[in-house]
C-alpha cells in the first residue's frame, strides 16, 4: 500500500512539472481582494526570449475586476518591453467549421527592469485586458500573442492549449457567495 502511494506521489510531482499553467487563488487577508491567476513558462511557451506569461484577475472586496497580461524575462542582453500595446490573435471555428482569426489590443499599462547578479536583467510589464478582449479569449480556440520590445525583436508565440484552458478559467472565475 506505502509503496503505490509512494508511486502515485512521484508520479503527481513528475505530472506537475510538465503542466504548462497553475491556476492560483488568494484571498488577501488584509483588504479582501481576491487574485486569481494561471502562469506559463517558458519551457512550455517555446518563445526563449519571454521566461513568464501570467493571467492575472483581480476581483476587489466591492466586486470590480481587473484583468491583467504579465510578462517577465531574464537576460544578460536589454530585453526591454516597449510601451506599446501587444497584439492578440483570437482564433476560432465560425458556423461552417472553417477557422477564422482577428486581432485586438491589450492596452500597455507598466512596466519594470531591475539589474540582478551575473550580469542578468530582469524585465517585465503588465498589459490591460479588456472585457472584450477577456470574451473573445475565453471563447477562442488558440490564442497567439505578440509581445513588443523597446530594444529587440518582436516575439510571437502561441499560448500552449492547457495553458489557454486555465486562463479562460481565470477570466471565468466568479467568487463563491457569502
Amino acid at each position: 500500500m506505502k509503496r503505490s502511494l509512494i508511486m502515485a506521489i512521484c508520479l503527481a510531482l513528475m505530472t506537475a512539472t510538465i503542466a504548462t499553467a497553475n491556476i492560483e487563488i488568494k484571498k488577501d487577508d488584509f483588504d479582501g481582494d481576491i487574485t486569481i491567476s494561471s502562469t506559463v513558462d517558458a519551457a512550455s511557451m517555446n518563445a526563449a526570449d519571454i521566461a513568464r506569461a501570467t493571467m492575472l484577475k483581480t476581483i476587489d472586496v466591492k466586486g470590480i475586476e481587473e484583468l491583467n497580461l504579465n510578462f517577465a524575462l531574464a537576460a544578460k542582453k536589454g530585453w526591454f518591453f516597449s510601451e506599446q500595446a501587444i497584439d492578440v490573435k483570437i482564433t476560432k471555428k465560425n458556423d461552417k467549421g472553417e477557422e477564422e482569426s482577428e486581432i485586438l489590443k491589450a492596452p500597455f499599462s507598466f512596466k519594470i527592469s531591475q539589474a540582478m547578479d551575473y550580469g542578468y536583467i530582469v524585465t517585465g510589464a503588465v498589459f490591460l485586458v479588456p472585457d472584450i478582449l477577456s470574451q473573445k479569449i475565453i471563447k477562442a480556440e488558440r490564442v497567439t500573442l505578440r509581445v513588443y520590445f523597446a530594444t529587440q525583436p518582436n516575439s510571437t508565440w502561441d499560448v500552449p492549449k492547457e495553458a489557454l484552458a486555465e486562463w479562460k478559467e481565470v477570466l471565468k472565475y466568479k467568487p463563491p457567495k457569502g
